[in-house]
């Protein structure tokens, strides 16, 4: 607060690693110096700015009661997601499969390859050194479950029939 609003370093005039003695001799140079108002006016601004964020945060916080009633509230939903994305159709299959008996992790890049431009230089040398085996452009390979709980925003991409949907649904459910 001294530093930020009075201009003042406090390392200057006061031993900080011993906040009663810092305290102390705050006062004392406050007093010498003369700045006694105008520290009292910082400090009740401060005060103010505290007790505005106090009674936005209280405004914003939830009650237990609150916090039950939206969870009561968001079962019946959450169950109607799982009966919609729990089940596949299977094309030549009569019925629904279950989601939880077809699926299988998904691991995936996390860059996509087809973004990756190399000379003809680097295409040639990678050749030499390595052969068809090996991609020059290849991302990490992750859990796409672990990527989606660290990541905020994903793209997903895949050919046809690489499990873009069915991982959806997996998410979901």
């Amino acid at each position: 607060m001294v530093r930020e609003k009075l201009d003042k370093n406090l390392n200057e005039f006061v031993d900080v690693s011993n906040l009663d003695t810092a305290v102390f001799d705050l006062i004392i140079t406050v007093e010498s110096e003369g700045w006694v108002d105008e520290l009292v006016r910082v400090a009740h601004d401060r005060i103010l700015l505290l007790d505005e964020l106090f009674k936005s945060l209280s405004k914003v916080a939830k009650s237990k009661e609150d916090i039950a009633k939206e969870e009561a509230a968001l079962r019946p939903y959450l169950a109607w997601v799982e009966t919609q994305y729990d089940t596949m159709q299977i094309f030549g299959m009569a019925r629904p499969v279950s989601l939880s008996a077809i699926y299988t992790d998904v691991f995936v890049l996390d860059r996509p390859t087809a973004l990756c431009r190399f000379s003809l230089e680097a295409l040639q040398e990678s050749y030499r050194e390595a052969g068809r085996e090996r991609a020059l452009c290849h991302g990490e390979r992750q859990s796409g479950l672990s990527l989606v709980q660290r990541e905020s925003r994903l793209f997903i991409l895949g050919k046809p029939g690489a499990g873009k949907t069915t991982f959806l649904k997996r998410l979901v459910v």
